[in-house]
């Protein structure tokens, strides 16, 4: 009887500690964007009411951490609040909630390993940030690293990296939470990265299974001089090389480069090139670039800016701080844009049990397919976003 209580309160014991041991946060946003064309280039058949919505996306995610061991669990909506000619049920869609976090997670700085549904920006990658169902690795030590995933399925929910409230103007869902969780839009992956100080190198290989196949190969060259110091260069060389399996005539490569000034981390000044000789064009999950065009003026929000035999120059500008934040651009090319978005951070505080703490930040700006064009667009945003 004795040796049952000690036991019992042995188990106890362990088991308090292990909740003791354990750290809950939550985390994500909710938030509304508007955006409003004005030129004959928004209007679907160029007699229409020009297009305009408005929307609204909000995540809850839930992370239990058990020292480097951790599960999440999470969910991601999407309404369309108003549109004309149904723009708003294209860019949110009529499936208003997904399941986007459902993962075993291990989380160190050496080594971080997931399983299931989750945020895979932790790869670093330029090409397939995105939440992903499948399995996703992490390796870093010193100056070398290794990554690999494979991805049965993905979602951006509408984010793109580097643009200023991007998730909150257009969101779907999974499309295997809503056809039986079956596998399918698989992508397996490998990259390498080489951090020699100022010098960066990250090669990688993609293989998309749609279809007969789709290999790409590439790096990103990256040469960072002054860092954090009261002028940072950051020059970005990145190629890249597309080839569908049993296709002929549809090899594309892309050259891209992209120099950014950055003066007392505050504000930026900086141009670009990107090119792709002929074939199918550059497919990728996300990207990398600095526009804003197609997705917030959305008559053409499908396109690509890497299509065949593209070829865009571009200048940038605007400040990145704590309180205030501005992006500027103008391209040319076969990417005609300016852009000017801002936000303003009302508040920004920490708050026990919320992984990023709670911000509150209000913008807006205004798009344009670039100038003089006889089918112009023109399109003023504005949004709200509350995130934790």
């Amino acid at each position: 009887m004795k040796n049952k209580f000690l036991g019992s309160l042995a188990l106890a014991g362990m088991t308090l500690g292990s909740m003791q041991a354990m750290d809950f946060n939550f985390f994500g946003h909710v938030g509304a964007g508007y955006d409003q064309g004005f030129g004959n280039g928004n209007r679907w058949d160029g007699v229409s009411d020009k297009v305009g919505y408005a929307g609204f996306t909000g995540h809850l995610g839930m992370d239990f951490g058990f020292n480097a061991l951790h599960l999440g669990l999470g969910a991601y909506s999407g309404v369309p609040i108003w549109g004309t000619k149904n723009q708003a049920t294209h860019l949110y869609s009529t499936r208003y909630i997904d399941l986007s976090d459902l993962y075993l997670k291990y989380d160190t700085e050496e080594l971080k390993i997931a399983v299931g549904r989750f945020n895979n920006d932790f790869l670093e990658s330029d090409w397939l940030t995105s939440y992903q169902q499948g399995v996703a690795a992490k390796w870093n030590v010193k100056s070398f690293g290794m990554w690999a995933t494979w991805m049965n399925d993905f979602t951006t929910y509408g984010y793109q990296p580097g643009r200023i409230a991007s998730e909150l103007f257009g969101w779907s869902p999974y499309s295997s939470t809503y056809h039986g969780f079956g596998i399918g839009n698989e992508i397996l992956a490998l990259g390498m990265n080489f951090d020699f100080d100022f010098l960066k190198i990250d090669p990688f290989v993609h293989y998309y299974t749609y279809g007969s196949g789709t290999i790409q190969a590439g790096t990103k060259l990256a040469l960072v001089f002054g860092e954090d110091g009261p002028v940072q260069s950051t020059t970005a060389l990145r190629f890249m090389w597309q080839n569908e399996f049993g296709a002929n005539g549809d090899s594309t490569m892309l050259f891209w480069g992209d120099q950014e000034l950055l003066f007392g981390g505050f504000f930026k000044l900086g141009a670009g090139y990107y090119g792709t000789t002929g074939g199918a064009g550059i497919y990728s999950v996300n990207n990398v670039t600095r526009f804003y065009g197609r997705y917030l003026t959305p008559i053409d929000y499908t396109s690509s800016y890497f299509g065949a035999n593209a070829s865009t120059w571009y200048l940038f500008t605007g400040v990145t701080s704590q309180w205030f934040d501005l992006d500027v651009l103008y391209s040319e090319g076969s990417h005609d844009e300016f852009s000017a978005i801002a936000s303003v951070t009302v508040f920004d505080t920490e708050a026990k049990g919320s992984l990023n703490g709670f911000a509150l930040k209000v913008g807006g700006g205004y798009v344009s397919n670039g100038f003089n064009r006889a089918w112009q667009q023109h399109n003023v945003v504005a949004f709200v976003k509350l995130s934790y």
